[in-house]
């Protein structure tokens, strides 16, 4: 059963029993939609692999982003336990999902022009969890549109393109944050704005694809992505991985605001 919330300015809605995915967030101002759209599709096994076809809407990436094998946790699965797979309620706006000595929340509450997306993740098991989060949000990026980052060191590469195109363009790329930063996506209708501070979420991440990826069927797509770490997945992410001793709590925010109009894009 899909959840809706929605003010005067911002329909969003979340499919709880696939993976708590946001399948929109819409700007009512101008009807403009800035999440991917498609249906909830994949193989949510932990065979599961995240191709072209799966990748829709706004999606949580733990305790990895790409596969990897774990020393203590063993094979992780693509893009990480979290997606396709059903949460819970928790109570006051809350959704959950339990997984093998974790448990991971996200509460989504709309204020004005703002999503706040609030995280809490708690070890429940009897040693440490080892961690890394990517909010895996696929913007509908459209040919025009602008890239603006703020408060984010410099990038990993240096050909990083700030306008939107169809040129087959495709890369990922890391920034360090340690105060106030904000990554924009704007255009004629206006912007999607992605706000956080280093002291919670301490890189930024960055994908681009302008129909270069997959091979086999191209999408077009952008996201703007606050990170734990730097890097791909967890065993990459070295000296950056998350650790909770058993029974910790981590918490962080993220705020997602939207603006309307041509006068704010960069």
């Amino acid at each position: 059963m899909t959840i809706t919330l929605q003010n005067d300015i911002i329909l969003l809605e979340v499919d709880p029993a696939f993976g708590a995915r946001v399948t929109s967030l819409r700007d009512l101002r101008t009807g403009r939609e800035w999440l991917v759209q498609g249906p909830a599709v994949g193989d949510v096994s932990d065979a599961a692999s995240y191709r072209g076809a799966e990748a829709r809407g706004w999606d949580e990436c733990f305790p990895t982003v790409a596969p990897c094998t774990h020393p203590v946790r063993g094979r992780l699965r693509d893009h990480g336990d979290l997606w396709g797979r059903p949460w819970s309620a928790r109570g006051e706006g809350w959704l959950g999902y339990d997984g093998d000595g974790y448990s991971f929340d996200r509460r989504l509450t709309l204020s004005g022009d703002r999503v706040l997306a609030d995280y809490a993740v708690t070890n429940t098991a009897e040693v440490p969890l080892d961690w890394m989060w990517s909010q895996h949000c696929l913007l509908d990026a459209r040919p025009g549109d602008r890239l603006a980052l703020e408060g984010i060191g410099p990038l990993q590469r240096t050909d990083v393109p700030t306008r939107v195109a169809r040129d087959g363009t495709v890369l990922k790329t890391y920034g360090p944050v340690e105060g106030p930063a904000a990554a924009t996506l704007a255009g004629p209708e206006g912007s999607i704005r992605f706000e956080w501070h280093g002291d919670q979420i301490g890189h930024f991440g960055l994908w681009l694809d302008f129909g270069g990826w997959p091979e086999e069927d191209p999408v077009h797509q952008l996201a703007l992505e606050p990170t734990t770490a730097p890097a791909d997945h967890l065993i990459a992410a070295g000296d950056d991985t998350e650790t909770l001793t058993p029974g910790a709590t981590r918490r962080w925010r993220v705020a997602i605001r939207l603006a309307a109009g041509a006068r704010n894009a960069p």
